[in-house]
């Protein structure tokens, strides 16, 4: 009986992660442009010293800074966008695998109690301290 639970707990990640195949590439996309734009502050800098620095040219200073606070602020939206898209996922998971444990936790602890009635669990302690809680 171990390994049947073991194999449908196993088959339903499977579902999961199979449904949830396009959201990890989306995130893996969101990533990648995130990550790179982290390069933004080590990038203005070397321009500051290779382009302003030698020629003491203030509008290259202030266009690399502008475009410095626009890739900035192309950052912060697609971390955002990516963290919300993760909750979104997070959420629809937990609904998902609680539905699940409890549907298998209410059916394992039926069947202890009406087919093998010699396994019941005492009647003094509530449902709640009987089940786990799966997170």
């Amino acid at each position: 009986m171990r390994s049947d639970i073991v194999k449908r707990g196993a088959e339903e990640l499977r579902k999961v992660r199979k449904r949830s195949r396009a959201l990890f590439g989306t995130v893996g996309v969101f990533s990648a442009f995130a990550n790179l734009l982290i390069l933004t502050g080590p990038m203005y800098m070397l321009q500051v010293y290779d382009r302003v620095l030698g020629s003491s040219s203030v509008e290259t200073l202030v266009a690399l800074s502008l475009l410095v606070a626009f890739l900035y602020t192309i950052m912060g939206v697609l971390d955002y966008t990516r963290c919300a898209l993760w909750r979104a996922w997070g959420r629809g998971f937990r609904t998902i695998w609680t539905v699940a444990y409890l549907t298998r936790s209410c059916a394992n602890l039926l069947w202890r109690l009406i087919v093998k009635p010699t396994a019941a669990l005492p009647i003094s302690k509530p449902c709640s301290a009987r089940l786990p809680h799966p997170f």
